[in-house]
């Protein structure tokens, strides 16, 4: 048995352009989406190749989330060796870079090629 969903809403899911989304208080999205754009159209051992060069560069930092991150993964984690947590940290920021890298092609590609390359598993409670 299917249920029928009321929860629709039509403004949700059919967004307008507005020529205020040019003034300069967005361009910083604007900028940000032609440098992004881009980097979705790569094979994803690029986009990973990428991202983990990344977060070595952030994990060489000593202020700011990576610091909070380092502690909560010393909290979390107090018996791995300090290598084991960067090694945890690292692999956390290249995931989260390639995500993120990645996540445009849900609007950019095909559907055939979302068919491809697009696992989704259904959680019923």
């Amino acid at each position: 048995m299917t249920k029928v969903r009321n929860d629709y809403d039509p403004k949700a899911y059919n967004p307008t352009f507005q020529k205020a989304f040019l003034s300069p208080k967005h361009w910083g999205t604007w900028l940000g989406l032609i440098f992004g754009l881009p980097l979705t159209l790569l094979p994803n051992s690029v986009r990973v190749a990428i991202a983990r060069f990344v977060a070595k560069k952030m994990c060489q930092k000593q202020k700011g989330s990576v610091q909070k991150a380092r502690i909560n993964l010393q909290l979390c984690f107090p018996k791995k060796t300090d290598q084991e947590r960067e090694a945890i940290l690292e692999k956390c920021l290249t995931t989260a870079g390639a995500f993120l890298l990645g996540f445009p092609a849900i609007t950019l590609r095909s559907k055939d090629w979302l068919k491809k390359n697009a696992k989704i598993i259904a959680w019923s409670i």
